[in-house]
């Protein structure tokens, strides 16, 4: 075999397409990622939809409270968290290729977003349980 034919071999075998979710680290993230946003809609499902309607949806600690409303309003933070755990797999397939930095941090991102609305649920039910 020739050197040339070597050198072809070995640049078609580095050239191989990263596949997003074959790496173990952001295969991680989405799946705590997801895990994260079902928890969510766990809480809510069983601790927000179990009170009495109007709830508190906003609370300030200088002012009190400073919005109610419907309880499906609460839906909305796992549904965000869906959103961009999609928004950033579909981003982190098309900048596979150029950057696997980039998909990590995308996919940590998803993971820290959601975290986020957990810990905004968790407040809400508090608030509620109180008042």
């Amino acid at each position: 075999m020739s050197i040339d034919k070597k050198k072809n071999l070995k640049s078609s075998k580095s050239q191989k397409s990263f596949s997003f979710l074959a790496d173990k680290v952001i295969r991680f993230f989405f799946v705590i990622s997801l895990t994260v946003n079902i928890l969510t809609w766990l809480l809510i499902s069983v601790k927000l939809f179990t009170l009495s309607s109007p709830i508190i949806l906003s609370y300030n600690a200088f002012l009190g409270v400073n919005e109610k409303g419907a309880k499906y309003l609460t839906v909305v933070f796992p549904i965000l968290g869906l959103f961009i755990i999609f928004l950033n797999y579909a981003l982190g397939q098309l900048f596979k290729k150029d950057s696997l930095v980039t998909s990590r941090i995308l996919a940590a991102t998803s993971l820290l977003f959601n975290l986020i609305m957990i810990i905004a649920v968790s407040a809400l039910i508090f608030v509620n349980d109180i008042y």
